[in-house]
């Protein structure tokens, strides 16, 4: 199983992470559970802690998918162990979650404009920025030793960018650690090197080869996606949300499909084809052509680098890359709707984001 980071889904304010989220293959409550499970207790108890752990790449995933050893040395990747902290959520009016979203979005302009907005935001931060925090220096072999970490939830988070034959990958590490009282050493096991190729407006899209419900082949070479603008909507039944967003994907292609010659290609990473194809039929989702990768663990996914669901990228009829999964979640946080967001790209109204390639 490709490890991701936190589960974060459902409807969430402008304030927090945008007016669409993502749903990620692993949930909090199974990391922490996960990190649990790779402490032993000791019998000492004097409020803090030392962590030692190693990080690890999973070469067979990595070198059986590409020609290239995507492999860096662990004493370049830069991490950090921070403290998790909740920060107050907005003093939302009661009822707010009955309210259309364009006078949600009013509302938060208005609050964070505000002295006691900015008063928020500033307690917010200060909260943020007082949580401990701990450089990590990885050796050769991979190891880390942490001392003196204080009781609480910490999340470890690190990265290099760098280009290999031309073409360029983050190698990520992210992840959480209880530090639990009555605990004074915390041996944790390996985690992994997460590689991801980084993708920007311009370059040639990845190949598409997926299967649709009886087996037949999806891929962009294909008569029906040939010289068309080609919206790729990859997605998991397991989302709460996930019929709104989907629906949201089938009004966009329904108004623009004619209009721009755009073919849809809806990718489900559900791990059992029936339950995604059953899903499909119970919210009428008819636009398109719907595709299956039968897990996350697949060739396509990687080289789209995809890490949380929905995930959404726009490619142009000469097969190159128009917008890109970042760009996509980028314009939900500030425009309207989502066939907004793909006629201004097509027509040119906004133009690439500078930092598409940052996580």
């Amino acid at each position: 199983m490709i490890t991701m980071r936190n589960l974060q889904f459902g409807w969430r304010s402008l304030l927090l992470i945008g007016w669409i989220a993502t749903i990620s293959i692993v949930s909090s409550a199974d990391v922490v559970a996960q990190a649990k499970s790779n402490v032993e207790p000791p019998a000492k108890d004097d409020g803090v802690a030392v962590i030692r752990g190693r990080i690890a790449y999973d070469k067979a995933l990595v070198e059986s998918w590409d020609g290239n050893r995507l492999v860096v040395p662990y004493q370049e990747i830069t991490a950090k162990i921070r403290q998790r902290v909740v920060p107050p959520a907005p003093p939302y009016p009661e009822g707010i979650e009955k309210w259309k979203r364009d006078d949600i979005f009013k509302w938060e302009k208005e609050f964070v404009e505000s002295a006691a907005g900015k008063k928020f935001l500033e307690d917010r931060k200060k909260l943020i920025d007082d949580a401990h925090a701990f450089d990590v220096k990885f050796e050769e072999d991979g190891k880390f030793v942490i001392y003196d970490v204080p009781y609480g939830t910490y999340g470890i988070q690190g990265r290099v960018d760098k280009k290999i034959n031309e073409k360029k990958y983050a190698f990520e590490v992210f992840g959480e650690i209880p530090v639990i009282k009555g605990m004074d050493d915390i041996p944790l096991k390996p985690m992994r090197v997460e590689v991801t190729p980084l993708i920007v407006p311009g370059e040639v899209a990845p190949p598409v080869a997926i299967s649709t419900h009886d087996d037949g082949p999806i891929n962009l070479k294909h008569n029906s996606f040939k010289d068309k603008f080609v919206f790729l909507n990859f997605w998991i039944t397991q989302s709460p949300t996930a019929a709104s967003e989907q629906k949201l994907v089938q009004e966009m292609y329904s108004q623009l499909k004619s209009k721009y010659d755009l073919k849809l290609i809806s990718i489900c990473v559900d791990q059992e084809r029936k339950t995604a194809l059953d899903y499909i039929v119970k919210n009428s989702l008819k636009e398109g052509s719907h595709g299956f990768t039968d897990g996350v663990d697949h060739r396509t996914i990687f080289d789209y680098g995809v890490r949380s669901f929905p995930s959404f990228w726009l490619i142009g009829k000469d097969g190159k890359i128009m917008m890109t999964q970042f760009e996509v979640a980028q314009a939900m946080r500030t425009k309207p709707d989502m066939v907004t967001i793909v006629d201004d790209r097509i027509r040119g109204k906004d133009v690439p984001t500078p930092a598409t390639s940052e996580k």
